[in-house]
């Protein structure tokens, strides 16, 4: 869900709208690592946390991205 969000031609236009009207949310939605925190907190808060601690369940979230960003960034070149 981050990578298609952050990374996916899908949202190009959606992701420069909200830029346009919000830099701090636009950043947010161009940044892998930053998206993957905050969905692993609100999945971590409204479906199943997998550590109890939200902070970490976001951190948890951010880090899986950060690995699938760097996995299939370094598999297209």
């Amino acid at each position: 869900m981050t990578l298609i969000v952050t990374e996916g031609t899908l949202f190009d236009k959606a992701r420069s709208a909200i830029k346009k009207r919000s830099d701090m949310i636009g950043k947010l939605l161009n940044c892998p690592l930053c998206f993957g925190f905050w969905v692993g907190a609100i999945l971590g808060y409204t479906y199943l946390s997998p550590t109890s601690n939200l902070f970490l369940d976001g951190c948890l979230g951010s880090g899986t991205s950060w690995m699938l960003y760097n996995f299939f960034n370094r598999s297209a070149s």
